[in-house]
């Protein structure tokens, strides 16, 4: 009794509890592809959920969403799994029954129970708004009847429904109330009813419960609630979910102002991870009270824009963005509104930075730095655009300022700054400055790389000491970090963790430390905490290393690493909160995070959700997740192109799951890992085995599934087609060696005919050949012989008459006369026309009308150029030329010379190879 005393004083004078934003996923109607009112819900044993829809069943694996409507397609109001039979009982209007896995169909199947009943009088009952199992039987609960089925579904009770609560001790206290749900928790009982009002039986019988949260239920009215353990939520009709743990007092609200889709609770349920769902009047969303972390202002009302800097300051919580600085009390007060916060006035620019410097509280922005007190903000004079301001502790009083311009030094006076100089020579802008122990400095430039430098006594005159970058040290310029850790200076880089070797004065790789975080490619940012743990972050990447007693840190790099998507990590660092709470800079608002916290690693089971056959384009589903485990399936080769779905439901986040899939029989081995739940395969016939295997980015546990997928060969390649296609190739084999056999006799007999026709042409033409040098020859022979007689009977006749001459002894000049007249008959008949016009014919008739193509060819040639040709194209030498052409050599080579330009021939060309080719020439 003391202890439920003490609960229930706590929970009502709790007022300085956690009233940051849940974790929270919503899904709209739209996402959900079905009704948009959700009525009960609960978890099958694959983590898969299930939900009581105004469609049908709905199923979400964290992945699809699948609508199986109910048999008389009326809104479904119940929905229980039960994991021993294997089946999912469904409750809808004037209809009850349950799904169960279907062979043949593939898919779940609805199975009606209430159709079974007998008497007509049971077939109006109405709706069906409660199913649970008590043993083997199944009870089926409406408002005015009970449907108590036996273990076989064959049998079934029906009795007046009597509500659970009248069995309570002290039950009469609710009369007149509308009773919404009964909670157990531990061994007592809380009854929440519609008008917000709640009753326990911590004291044996029922009394009014008075919460905390009491003033709210009252005010939004409960439609439902769930309990988890000790933390009990309600489900509100006006404003959406509170909940309360009964031990600690502390409270969550989730509401459309904390960036719950609607504020109407239709139905709850915890699920096998902690998470809590929440069936909605618009949708579902899904809420994370186990996170280790919380929101703060990252709604669309808060107005607070994007997180860049953050500091504690007693009980002043400052927050900068990129709208301004703003201020909230703290701790944050148990409220279902956000926590009150106020805009500092002046500050309503970009901040970039906040801290406490020595007792000052500096803002550093894009207009200028300040000094904060309390909520009022005093401007710096003589800053520009400031990226960081740090309290110089070799020169107790001063601090450094790195502003738009560069350097500037700052002097303490009436707790608050005013300039005092702006140092001469190295100078550099930048919002990475820290100081080292022994008073030099390190900034990084953004581009430039990481520069070590001192100042003078005066704090006039800035001295470089050294410039770190890709010709110093370090692989790359740009975005290098600069860090404090152990009060020892640490430069991060893409390729892991520097330090500064002060003796040497170089920097070098550290192992031991960059093998912390082990990850690299981007540098990280690096903050140690009070208790000099450290956190890692950069894009997509957040990871919390704990100090160790023998002062070495063991990396948590799988409970925060999803965070890492929302944190805004360009410009910033985190703030600290005590020892155990950190405050992250986020693209919207800010994210609180503890360290203390012990995240819930429970898993839900990797399963092969469904297989798609995407044939003819055409999709047909061939296997839909199995709870009886059936680990094969075969499919007709017409159904061989299949998408193969998987899933190892997460709810907090669908990234947080990676896979590799391997295909044995097809694949070479496993795929690298992805977030893709699925893959497409084109199999032939035979036997594969897929497997499927999931790692948990969070929690770090994996799985791995299989199952047998067998391709039936195709109608072509079944042993009767392996028949038909024997008997059809010996035919056509047959068939083709005796027309072959044809074609070849055919064409034997073609180039017989062809090589006896080519046999004939050319012996024709040998013929023809031959009979024109015959004929040439015989006309050659007869021209001689006629013209030997002709000139030999000239000769006769002048002999005669010169004989006659001598014998009457005429004068000596009578007969030299005659002799010359001989003489000049034999000159004339050397160089006889008639002759040459014979010989030209017949010279034509041999070479096939050269000398006439010769004549159109070069008609400015005369006889001699004429002859000459001829002559050369008979192959004869000049000697036999000297004596056909009755001149000299000498002469016959001249002509060759005056031919050979008349036929425009080159210095190069031969003369009796052109006139051998004559005939061969186009006009």
């Amino acid at each position: 009794m003391r202890k439920v005393l003490l609960i229930l004083i706590y929970t009502i004078f709790a007022t300085t509890v956690s009233a940051q934003l849940l974790g929270l996923r919503n899904f709209s109607t739209m996402e959900l592809g079905s009704g948009k009112q959700n009525w009960d819900i609960d978890q099958d044993d694959a983590g898969r959920m299930l939900f009581a829809n105004n469609n049908g069943l709905l199923v979400f694996d964290g992945i699809s969403w699948t609508t199986y409507p109910i048999a008389n397609n009326t809104i479904v109001r119940s929905v229980k799994y039960d994991p021993a039979r294997k089946v999912i009982f469904a409750g809808a209007t004037e209809e009850f029954g349950y799904y169960k896995y279907s062979e043949n169909e593939r898919q779940l199947v609805y199975h009606s129970l209430s159709s079974r009943m007998r008497r007509p009088q049971d077939h109006n009952f109405g709706e069906v708004w409660d199913i649970s199992l008590q043993g083997e039987k199944v009870v089926f609960r409406t408002k005015r009847k009970t449907f108590t089925f036996s273990a076989d579904l064959r049998r079934a009770a029906v009795s007046p429904t009597t509500d659970e609560w009248m069995r309570l001790p002290g039950a009469a206290i609710l009369n007149g109330y509308t009773v919404r749900a009964v909670l157990k928790t531990g061994r007592h009982h809380i009854v929440a009813t519609a008008s917000g009002k709640l009753f326990a039986d911590f004291s044996g019988r029922l009394a009014p419960l008075h919460l905390s949260i009491s003033p709210y239920l009252e005010a939004n009215e409960i439609f439902c609630a769930a309990n988890h353990g000790m933390t009990v939520a309600f489900g509100t009709i006006k404003g959406g979910m509170a909940a309360i743990n009964l031990n600690s007092g502390e409270t969550y609200f989730s509401n459309a102002i904390r960036n719950l889709q609607d504020n109407t609770v239709l139905s709850m349920f915890y699920d096998h991870t902690g998470g809590l769902w929440l069936g909605l009047d618009n949708g579902v969303s899904y809420v994370m009270p186990d996170a280790p972390f919380r929101m703060l202002y990252d709604t669309p009302q808060s107005g607070i824009g994007t997180g860049y800097a953050s500091l504690l300051d007693g009980q002043h919580l400052y927050l900068g963005t990129n709208q301004g600085l703003f201020v909230t009390q703290w701790p944050l007060t148990n409220s279902p509104q956000l926590a009150e916060k106020y805009s500092i006035e002046g500050i309503s620019c970009q901040v970039w930075e906040l801290r406490n410097n020595d007792g000052i509280i500096t803002c550093c922005t894009d207009r200028g730095a300040y000094v904060i007190k309390g909520a009022t903000a005093t401007k710096i004079d003589g800053l520009d655009g400031t990226w960081t301001i740090t309290a110089l502790h070799r020169h107790p009083g001063f601090a450094i300022a790195s502003d738009y311009r560069g350097f500037a030094i700052l002097k303490r006076e009436n707790n608050t700054y005013r300039l005092y100089s702006r140092p001469q020579g190295f100078n550099m802008s930048s919002g990475n400055l820290l100081e080292d122990t022994d008073g030099s400095l390190w900034v990084n430039n953004w581009r430039k790389g990481i520069a070590h430098f001192t100042l003078s006594r005066d704090l006039r005159r800035s001295t470089l000491i050294d410039v770190f970058n890709k010709d110093n040290g370090l692989k790359t310029n740009d975005d290098n970090n600069v860090t404090k850790i152990d009060g020892r200076v640490y430069i991060s880089s893409t390729d892991g963790i520097y330090r500064y070797n002060r003796n040497a004065r170089r920097i070098e790789r550290d192992k031991k430390m960059s093998s912390i975080f082990n990850t690299y490619g981007t540098p990280l940012k690096i903050n140690q905490t009070a208790d000099g743990d450290l956190w890692a972050s950069k894009w997509k990447f957040l990871a919390f290393a704990q100090r160790q007693k023998d002062g070495t840190w063991k990396a948590d790099t799988v409970s925060y690493n999803t965070l890492g998507r929302q944190l805004q990590v360009g410009l910033g660092e985190a703030g600290m909160i005590g020892h155990d709470m950190t405050i992250f800079n986020c693209n919207r608002g800010f994210m609180l995070v503890d360290t203390r916290h012990r995240r819930n690693m429970k898993n839900n089971r990797l399963i092969v959700s469904r297989i798609t056959s995407v044939n003819d384009n055409t999709s047909k589903i061939v296997y839909d997740y199995n709870y009886d485990g059936t680990g094969s399936i075969t499919l007709p080769h017409s159904q061989n192109n299949v998408i193969i779905n998987y899933v190892m439901p997460e709810y907090r986040d669908e990234e947080d799951v990676v896979y590799s899939v391997y295909m044995e029989g097809y694949d070479k081995g496993w795929s690298r890992e992805t977030q893709a739940t699925q893959k497409e395969y084109k199999l032939s016939r035979g036997k594969y085995i897929f497997h499927v295997r999931a790692r948990n980015l969070v929690t770090g546990n994996t799985d791995e599934k299989e199952i047998e997928i067998r391709i039936r060969p195709a109608w072509y390649e079944s042993w009767w087609a392996m028949l038909v296609y024997v008997a059809l190739i010996s035919t056509l084999v047959r068939f083709s060696v005796v027309r072959m056999k044809a074609r070849a006799n055919i064409e034997l007999e073609r180039i017989k005919d062809e090589n006896d026709r080519k046999l004939t042409k050319i012996k024709n033409e040998q013929l023809e050949l031959e009979l024109k040098h015959r004929y040439s020859e015989l006309a050659d022979s007869t021209m001689n012989v006629v013209h030997k007689n002709d000139i030999l009977q000239q000769l006769d006749t002048s002999l005669g008459k010169l004989s006659e001459a001598v014998r009457r002894e005429d004068s000596k000049a009578s007969i030299t006369t005659a002799i010359s007249i001989i003489r000049q008959n034999i000159q004339e008949n050397i160089n006889d026309d008639a002759n040459w016009d014979k010989f030209e014919k017949n010279f034509n008739l041999v070479y096939d009308n050269a000398m006439k193509k010769l004549r159109e060819l070069y008609p400015d040639l005369n006889r001699t150029d004429i002859q000459l040709c001829a002559y050369l194209r008979m192959g004869l030498s000049s000697k036999e030329m000297e004596s056909l052409m009755n001149i000299s050599v000498r002469s016959i080579e001249t002509a060759r010379y005056r031919l050979r330009r008349k036929l425009g021939l080159n210095a190069g060309e031969n003369l009796t190879d052109f006139i051998q080719n004559i005939d061969k020439m186009e006009k």
